[in-house]
C-alpha cells in the first residue's frame, strides 16, 4: 500500500458534528488544491448502493454508533487508490483509536490532526439550521452523535497530542475567521535565515535543519526551479507560499528570504509570520575571506561580483531590517566568531526546555517523581515524553522510525548505540514538530547514561536541567549519593557539574521558581566614554539570547511624560520612573512568554 501511494502528506480532519470541518475542508481545496476524503460521504454512498456492507453500515448510523473498523477504512483504502495525491484531507476519522494504529500500520503515517473544537450547544443549533439536509438531523440523534465523539473520538485527539501532530481550532467563530487559523494550521512552521553572500547560511542553515527537523529551502533555488526570475515580487511570493502549502516537514527555514520589505509584508499577510527571523551579520572583509578560501568552485564568485551583492544586500537591509525588527522575532548572529559558537548561539533562539526527572534511591522516589512530574503539567504547562511508553506507539504504529526501533530491536546485543541514537531521531521528530506553544518538556526515563545525554544534546537540544526526585524524609540526605550510584560515569554527576542538577524531596514551588521559572537573571556592564561598553553589551546579548536595556536612553524617554504646563521637564529623571518603566517591558516579556537575560548597558541609579 505505502509504495501505491507514494509518500503523501495525510491530514486526518476530526470535529463534532455541525462544527463545519466539511465547510473548511471545501476552502482549502478551493485554495490548495488538496484532495478532500469524507469518510461520512463514502458510508453513504455505500448504503445508498444497497449492498450487503451498505446495509450493515445503516444500522449502526441509525443507531448513532461507529461503523466497524475494517469496514471503513476498506472504504477509504478503496477511495485513496482511486484518487491518486501528494496532499489528503481525511475527513471524519479515525473514529477511535484502534483505526489510528491499524491506518498507519497498513497505509502510512499521518503528518497532522486538524481537530475543529466546538461546544454542542453551537454543532446542535448549526445542524437543525441545515433543514432537511439529512435523515439523522434530529435532536435525538445528534445528541447521540455528540456522546459518541466525546467517548471515541476525542481519545483520538489525546492519541495524537503526544506526538505533536494535533492543530486545535475554535470552531464556534464565524468560518472566515475559522478559515484563517484553518490555513496556518495546514502550513509548516517558518523560520527565515538572511544575510550577506558569504556570511555562512548555507553551512549554518543546514547543520541547524539537521538538529532541529527542519527542511532548508534556499529562495534563490526556488525562483529558478519554477521559472520565476522574470516574474515580479509578488508572483514569487504567492508561488512560494503555494509550494509551503504542499510540504511534507512541519519545519521550514528559508535561506535568503525575504529579500525586502515589500516582501516580508506581502508573505507575513498571506502566509504566516516567521517563527524567527535570523539576520547574520559579517563584514565585507570576512566574507570575501571566506569566499577566497572556499573549495566549491560551483559556488565561488569574483571580489567585484560578491562586493556588489553585499552592497546590495545592506541597501535593501536599511528598509528591511527596521520592519522585520518590528514585526518579527529578530535574532542578529555575529557569524564572525567560529562555526560552533555561530551554531550555538542559532540553536539557543529555538531549543526548547527541557527537564529530565529522575528518581532517587529511597522507597518513595518514584512516586515522588509523578507527583513533580504532574505539577510540571498542571501548573507550568510541561509536556511529558515518557520514552517507553512513545517508543511502544512508534513501533505498534509502524512509523518509519518505529521499524528502524524494531530491526534494531531484533538485531541483538550489538545494536544499542545505533538504538539510542533511533530514540533521539523519534524525540526529535516530537520535539520539534512545528507548533510553537509545545515549548517545555519532561523527559522520563531517558537517558539514562552519560553516553545517552550526550548523544542527546549533540543531536537534539541541551537538557536545561535534572530534577532529581530524592524522596525520604527531612533528616535523609537530599541527593542520595551512595543509594543512587553516584559517581564520575553517572549523568547526575554530569548535570551536577554544570549545576544542572536540582534536587527536590517532592513538588517543591520555590525551588522550581529560583532555579528554573520566575527568577529573572541579569547583569551589569560597566565603562567610560568610548570605551565599548554598548558594543560589549550587544556582543554579549547575541551569545546569551539576552536583551540589553540602556538605562539612559529609557530615561529620556521618560522625559516627555514628565513635561508640565510649565514647560519640559529638566534635569535628572527619577530614579522611580526609570525602574517602574524597567518592571514593566519585564512584566510584558513575562506575559508574552519571553524570558530574557537582562544586560544593563551602565548604571543609571543605585537600585539596578
Amino acid at each position: 500500500m505505502r509504495s501505491q501511494l507514494g509518500n503523501p502528506k495525510i491530514t486526518f480532519v476530526t470535529g463534532p458534528p455541525g462544527c463545519g470541518k466539511g465547510t473548511q475542508c471545501e476552502k482549502l481545496v478551493e485554495e490548495f488544491g488538496y484532495t478532500h476524503i469524507s469518510t461520512g460521504d463514502l458510508i453513504r454512498m455505500e448504503i445508498k448502493k444497497g449492498t450487503r456492507d451498505g446495509d450493515r453500515l445503516k444500522q449502526f448510523v441509525d443507531q448513532g454508533k461507529n461503523a466497524p473498523l475494517e469496514l471503513t477504512v476498506q472504504l477509504l483504502i478503496n477511495a485513496l487508490i482511486a484518487n491518486p495525491s501528494q496532499n489528503y484531507l481525511i475527513d471524519g476519522f479515525p473514529r477511535e483509536v484502534d483505526q489510528c494504529t491499524y491506518f498507519e500500520q497498513h497505509v502510512c503515517e499521518a503528518q497532522n490532526v486538524l481537530f475543529f473544537d466546538c461546544p454542542q450547544d453551537v454543532c446542535t443549533s448549526r445542524i437543525l439550521g441545515r433543514g432537511q439536509g439529512r435523515a439523522d438531523d434530529n435532536e435525538e440523534t445528534i445528541s447521540k452523535r455528540f456522546e459518541t465523539f466525546q467517548a471515541k473520538n476525542l481519545p483520538v485527539v489525546t492519541y495524537y497530542e503526544q506526538f505533536g501532530k494535533v492543530r486545535r481550532i475554535d470552531a464556534a467563530r464565524d468560518p472566515l475567521e475559522v478559515y484563517e487559523d484553518t490555513r496556518a494550521a495546514m502550513l509548516p512552521q517558518i523560520s527565515c535565515i538572511i544575510g550577506p553572500k558569504a556570511s555562512g547560511k548555507s553551512m549554518l542553515g543546514r547543520a541547524l535543519c539537521e538538529r532541529t527537523n527542519m527542511k532548508l529551502m534556499n529562495y534563490n533555488d526556488f525562483v529558478v526551479a519554477q521559472n520565476l526570475a522574470e516574474c515580479d515580487e509578488e508572483t514569487r511570493t504567492m508561488a512560494l507560499i503555494k509550494q509551503l502549502s504542499q510540504e511534507l516537514s512541519p519545519r521550514v527555514l528559508l535561506e535568503d528570504f525575504p529579500q525586502s520589505e515589500f516582501q516580508a509584508k506581502f508573505f507575513i499577510k498571506n502566509c504566516v509570520p516567521p517563527s524567527c527571523v535570523f539576520s547574520l551579520e559579517c563584514s565585507k572583509d570576512v566574507c570575501q575571506e571566506r569566499m577566497t578560501a572556499t573549495e566549491d568552485e560551483s559556488a565561488y564568485q569574483a571580489s567585484a561580483i560578491l562586493s556588489k551583492r553585499i552592497r546590495l544586500y545592506n541597501e535593501n537591509s536599511k528598509r528591511l531590517m527596521p520592519y522585520l525588527q518590528e514585526a518579527t522575532k529578530l535574532r542578529v548572529v555575529n557569524t564572525e566568531q567560529n562555526f560552533d559558537q555561530a551554531l550555538q548561539q542559532l540553536c539557543s533562539y529555538v531549543e526548547p526546555t527541557i527537564l529530565l526527572v529522575r528518581p532517587g534511591g529511597s522507597p518513595d522516589s518514584f512516586e515522588k517523581r509523578i507527583q513533580i512530574v504532574e505539577q510540571l503539567k498542571a501548573e507550568k504547562g510541561f509536556t511529558e515524553l515518557n520514552v517507553f511508553a512513545l517508543i511502544k506507539e512508534e513501533t505498534e504504529r509502524h512509523t518509519e522510525v518505529g521499524r528502524e526501533i524494531n530491526e534494531q530491536i531484533s538485531a541483538g546485543k550489538d545494536a544499542h548505540r545505533d538504538l539510542d541514537h533511533l530514540i533521539v531521531k523519534m524525540l526529535k521528530k516530537i520535539i520539534y514538530s512545528g507548533l510553537e506553544s509545545r515549548n517545555k518538556f519532561i523527559l522520563t526515563d531517558f537517558p539514562d547514561t552519560i553516553k545517552q545525554a550526550q548523544q542527546f544534546e549533540q543531536d537534539c537540544c541541551k537538557i536545561t536541567a535534572v530534577i532529581f526526585s530524592a524522596g525520604g524524609d527531612t533528616g535523609s540526605s537530599l541527593v542520595e549519593i551512595i543509594d543512587n550510584g553516584l559517581s564520575i560515569e553517572s549523568i547526575d554527576s554530569l548535570m551536577q557539574k554544570d549545576n544542572r542538577l536540582k534536587a527536590m524531596r517532592a513538588w517543591d514551588e520555590n525551588t522550581f521558581n529560583e532555579h528554573l521559572g520566575s527568577r529573572i537573571s541579569w547583569g551589569l556592564v560597566m565603562g567610560g566614554p568610548m570605551s565599548g561598553k554598548s558594543l560589549v553589551a550587544k556582543i554579549v546579548s547575541e551569545a546569551t539570547k539576552g536583551k540589553v536595556l540602556d538605562l539612559s536612553a529609557m530615561a529620556e524617554a521618560i522625559r516627555p511624560r514628565l513635561e508640565t504646563e510649565d514647560g519640559p521637564f529638566e534635569g535628572r529623571i527619577p530614579d522611580a520612573e526609570v525602574q517602574k518603566d524597567v518592571l514593566a517591558l519585564i512584566e510584558a516579556d513575562k506575559q508574552s512568554g519571553n524570558k530574557f537575560f537582562y544586560l544593563f548597558d551602565g548604571r543609571y541609579h543605585e537600585t539596578v
